[in-house]
């Protein structure tokens, strides 16, 4: 489905003015392949997708979806081993925004904002945390 999903998104995009909703659809389509890798096992190649879901939220000046994709990685990080990075990560985000005003982010970003405090927060090997 994730491959048949690019298919039709490459299609689109050759035929249609490039837009912002592309680089929207295909960021969230690289959220779920990521989250496909990581449920059989591939946590490595779903924090290198969630990376480029995260290059193309930016795009967009998506912040929510942004976190969301930050929030993932630090999870497959977690996974991997790498529990100093994934803290990293979190705290990156969120102090980033923590600088956004609410008005410009909206209240997804708000949420994304309380989850990355309390995977910050409650649990310093990010145990407890599940993707977004």
């Amino acid at each position: 489905a994730i491959t048949r999903s690019f298919d039709l998104l490459a299609q689109i995009y050759t035929e249609t003015p490039k837009t912002l909703d592309y680089s929207q659809v295909r960021a969230q389509v690289l959220m779920a392949q990521g989250s496909g890798q990581r449920d059989v096992g591939q946590v490595e190649e779903a924090f290198e997708t969630w990376q480029q879901a995260a290059d193309a939220y930016t795009r967009t000046e998506d912040s929510a979806g942004y976190g969301r994709a930050q929030i993932n990685q630090a999870q497959a990080l977690r996974e991997l081993g790498f529990y100093a990075r994934a803290q990293e990560k979190l705290v990156t985000l969120q102090q980033t925004l923590e600088t956004q005003p609410v008005e410009a982010t909206g209240r997804s970003a708000k949420a994304c904002r309380k989850r990355v405090r309390s995977a910050n927060c409650t649990d310093s090997k990010l145990r407890n945390c599940e993707p977004v």
